[in-house]
């Protein structure tokens, strides 16, 4: 999308706030909307699909089993899967989604992730990955914790916010080797949760999956805090 159709989009949002961000067409009276994007635009957004990497959910072409990234590296986590590859109408619903506070997509993310079950055996807790001060100022809520919570609700699968996260260095210019050096230390399990992560099987929540960074340091501090198992769950992966 060019930088004249978001403006015009960026408008219509504004103005007309009972639209499909991505058609910019109103809902039809009496419609049962699943959040702002209509019936039509998302049934056309399909989730990832085929052979997968056993270990971040990459989509794999020639490798079997693993992807190239994984073959030399472990991570904490013991497996992720995302819904979404991250390009196109899904870039754009992330975008409204975390930048300009369009909350109503919580919801929208939250069905298709129950939806599709990527998930295996039945996770004690769902836990959201932590989110930045300066982001939850600015939006008024915490994008990936309001995502986790309709998720718990729609899944049956306790909600356990149960992650802090310090302000530092900005993430989007580094390679994951320096994602990982960036959280170091950054990332902790509030101590009134430890009892809880005790021996449990426990589902991490993120909106974006680029390196895995940020999710290997969160499944890395819970399972320090005790926990049995980490799975990971993203809406989207930077393919």
């Amino acid at each position: 999308m060019g930088i004249l159709d978001r403006a015009i989009r960026m408008v219509i949002d504004v103005v007309y706030p009972e639209v499909c961000l991505l058609c910019g067409r109103g809902f039809p009276a009496g419609t049962v909307r699943r959040g702002p994007v209509c019936a039509a635009c998302s049934g056309g957004i399909h989730p990832l699909s085929g052979a997968r990497c056993l270990d971040c959910g990459l989509p794999l072409i020639s490798e079997r089993e693993r992807c190239v990234r994984c073959r030399g590296r472990s991570f904490a986590f013991d497996r992720h899967r995302a819904l979404f590859a991250y390009a196109e109408e899904v870039r754009e619903l992330v975008y409204y989604y975390k930048f300009r506070g369009r909350a109503g997509l919580a919801a929208f993310f939250a069905e298709r992730l129950v939806k599709e079950r990527l998930w295996e055996g039945e996770p004690r807790w769902v836990v959201p990955v932590p989110a930045r001060g300066r982001r939850v100022r600015r939006l008024g809520f915490a994008p990936v914790k309001l995502l986790t919570a309709r998720f718990s609700r729609l899944s049956g699968i306790p909600l356990l916010d149960c992650l802090t996260m310090r302000a530092g260095r900005s993430q989007k210019t580094l390679d994951i080797d320096e994602r990982l050096s960036n959280l170091s230390g950054r990332i902790s399990a509030k101590p009134r949760r430890a009892a809880a992560l005790r021996k449990a099987h426990l589902l991490l929540v993120d909106d974006i999956f680029t390196t895995g960074a940020t999710l290997h340091e969160c499944a890395r501090v819970l399972k320090l805090a005790g926990a049995a198992g980490v799975q990971a769950l993203s809406v989207a992966q930077d393919l």
